[in-house]
């Protein structure tokens, strides 16, 4: 669409206003009688834009609901309304309404050519109640594509309706890809802002929906009927957040779950002036968690392993099981005899990493297991603490990770891992070039979800890692038995959550050898033993968009596909 008669009215209202509004009824006659009628109210079609897909042209849509758009009036910007009505007027689905709420008498003129149009389905300050299928939201800056709600009634054509549809959006053109429904990212911000659907139903028992973000964390609590369109349908131009509101909305989400966590925005959204919001666990009592520590003949990694637990670790109830995999050097066994932590002997004729954990865990008289490297310490005194009470979050909660950071005279402050991602190199590290740079939708510097994490730091209750057989010391004796685990936690309907407030570093492979900092050599047997088990999850990774590349050369979350 020719943004030009835009750009030029903008110019031109600018200069106008500045000089104070002169002639404002003649010139509010212009814009509105004269200028209106011939706004370009015609098809927008965006470089997002994608036509509907054969399979449906082929099979027509036997469910056809009914949506309401409910239109956020603010300020009025006839500009900005003119190019919003225009998207919606021109939807290629015709089963819609448009509800307006506003008292500004200008917008009875500027909708005059629409209702004349559409007389049946577009209303003003209209008083009966919504009585469609559907409802959604947009805001008067933003824009939908012409089959925003043709593809969104695609998704409802087989299985279960869903109650909640989102979509991904593009933000001043830069498309935001989103990944399926997170929880535990709805819990950092409101990663499912722009196009949304919901049932009619749900949003009734939800209640005031002036709060999109407390709508969500309502209406989230009552459903898993969430679909996620991994298409940009939705195009925002502006960022309007009231952040006081959003804390309390998050903040009564915690109530309402029984939880007495507060909720600060924390120092890196104050920084860049972002949104996104940190959750300060209060927690009522401390499960028990058990550090298990595999090693071998390294007293100098496990000594400053320890030291870095003893020192920065403001969490009580924990022990540590140093695992001794036939350490042979006096020095290490004289430091093993030394220290007062559990020190339990495991010897193997092979090398076997997921034995060796999987006999400690048996040994483990924690609630919590914890399974850390000897190359790993942590760097801030409430790691465990932030770790441990993401489960206080939800009982499905499986498996959770940390941010690991390379060391500083190494890698420079660099995030070694922040989850993983699946299909990339088979399942690869998400790594970050600074601990502190904000990543892709803030994920290196909040608590979100994702389909796996590394086993260098990670975090499970015993009786789970019991009831799914541990690690796979049979197959991935020595890899990817991490990820193996997680998948089978996310098979059984548990999530894995990476927090990154958890701040730890890990001097990786530096007890298996570098390889030219790109990790330890894998074992390609055990690569394509974990392709075949989990081919599907594998290829369809439901925390990381299609449009990301899955080149290992490239940086997770780089877009190429949109």
């Amino acid at each position: 669409m020719n943004r030009l008669p835009y750009k030029i009215i903008a110019l031109l209202n600018k200069i106008w206003k500045s000089l104070g509004c002169p002639c404002a009824r003649p010139v509010r006659f212009i814009r509105h009688r004269i200028i209106g009628r011939l706004w370009p109210c015609k098809s927008i079609k965006s470089k997002y834009y994608e036509s509907p897909r054969i399979e449906h042209q082929l099979n027509p849509m036997s469910y056809k609901p009914h949506i309401s758009l409910l239109l956020k009036y603010n300020k009025l910007n006839d500009i900005d309304l003119h190019k919003c009505l225009a998207s919606i007027t021109e939807q290629t689905y015709e089963e819609w309404e448009l509800i307006i709420d506003g008292k500004d008498p200008a917008l009875e003129v500027i909708l005059a050519p629409y209702k004349k149009r559409f007389p049946n389905k577009i209303k003003l300050n209209s008083s009966e109640s919504i009585k469609s299928d559907y409802v959604g939201f947009i805001d008067t800056s933003d824009i939908l594509e012409n089959n925003a709600l043709e593809v969104a009634v695609q998704h409802m054509q087989s299985g279960s309706k869903p109650d909640i549809l989102y979509s991904d959006h593009s933000l001043f053109d830069d498309p935001v890809l989103k990944p399926n429904w997170s929880p535990e990212l709805l819990l950092s911000y409101n990663y499912i802002q722009g196009f949304l659907l919901i049932s009619r139903g749900l949003m009734e028992q939800s209640g005031d929906y002036s709060c999109i973000y407390d709508l969500l964390l309502k209406a989230t609590e009552k459903t898993d009927l969430i679909t996620h369109i991994p298409q940009i349908l939705y195009h925002k131009h502006k960022e309007s957040v009231n952040k006081k509101i959003e804390i309390e909305a998050l903040e009564q989400a915690l109530k309402r779950r029984s939880l007495t966590h507060s909720v600060k925005i924390p120092k890196s959204a104050e920084k860049y002036n972002k949104s996104f919001y940190k959750i300060d666990f209060n927690l009522s009592s401390e499960p028990s968690v058990t550090i298990i520590i595999p090693t071998k003949d390294r007293s100098d990694l496990l000594n400053r392993c320890l030291k870095g637990i003893r020192k920065n670790t403001n969490y009580n109830n924990f022990d540590v099981l140093v695992a001794d995999n036939g350490s042979t050097k006096k020095k290490t066994l004289k430091y093993l005899q030394s220290i007062p932590e559990q020190v339990e002997r495991i010897e193997q004729e092979k090398f076997n990493f997921s034995d060796i954990n999987n006999q400690a865990v048996k040994l483990a008289s924690g609630e919590y297991i914890l399974l850390m490297n000897d190359d790993v310490f942590p760097i801030n005194s409430n790691w465990l603490k932030e770790m441990i009470g993401v489960f206080s979050l939800s009982e499905h909660i499986g498996v959770v990770g940390a941010k690991l950071l390379y060391r500083k005279n190494k890698f420079g402050n660099a995030v070694q891992h922040s989850g993983m991602v699946l299909g990339r190199h088979y399942a690869s590290l998400i790594q970050f070039k600074k601990a502190q740079e904000l990543g892709y939708n803030f994920y290196n510097q909040v608590l979100r979800n994702t389909s796996s994490i590394s086993g260098a730091c990670m975090l499970t209750k015993k009786s789970l890692y019991e009831e799914l057989g541990g690690l796979d010391a049979a197959n991935l004796g020595i890899d990817y038995s991490d990820v193996d685990y997680c998948l089978k936690a996310l098979d059984k309907g548990y999530r894995i959550a990476v927090n990154s407030h958890a701040v730890l570093i890990h001097d990786e492979s530096a007890s298996r050898g570098d390889n030219e900092g790109q990790g330890a050599i894998l074992d390609q047997a055990e690569a394509d033993f974990l392709v075949a088990k989990w081919k599907n999850l594998i290829k369809n990774d439901p925390y990381y968009h299609s449009g990301f590349s899955l080149e290992y050369k490239d940086n997770a979350y780089t877009v190429t596909n949109v």
